[in-house]
């Protein structure tokens, strides 16, 4: 008798349900998928359709660079601690961290010693400017 519940009665519901699950699960990847590959779904922000475009890029990096040392260029009173920065890689993608750091060296800055750059992430810099200044002056 117990054998005849669970393979007459109870089964049957059971791969119903199984069955509706699956295409549910199915129905919604699926829905999910054109969400995020459909039109304008993959691709957000200024560097959308750029792909490779190192001249994008190079414009990028100069524009970032170019902010960080109008802030730590700009006059401050009293004593002045160091000043770093981080440039994250969505601004260099395509020309890569060796040009930024040549670049960056060209407007007074260098690699921060304290801390490793997390290349993956993002390039971390020190403003050395002042102190090659102050050290012309001293010398």
């Amino acid at each position: 008798m117990t054998r005849f519940v669970l393979t007459v009665i109870l089964l049957p519901p059971h791969w119903v349900l199984v069955l509706v699950g699956t295409v549910v699960l199915l129905a919604f990847g699926l829905v999910a998928d054109l969400l995020r590959y459909g039109p304008g779904g993959s691709c957000r922000g200024p560097s959308c359709g750029t792909g490779g475009d190192a001249e994008f890029y190079r414009a990028r990096a100069h524009e970032a660079l170019a902010k960080q040392t109008r802030a730590a260029a700009s006059t401050r009173n009293g004593p002045v601690p160091p000043w770093n920065c981080a440039i994250p890689v969505r601004k260099y993608r395509a020309v890569g961290a060796g040009y930024v750091l040549r670049i960056a060296e060209e407007q007074g800055w260098a690699l921060r010693q304290d801390r490793y750059s997390d290349l993956p992430h993002e390039l971390r810099l020190r403003y050395v400017a002042d102190e090659s200044a102050a050290r012309a002056e001293a010398g």
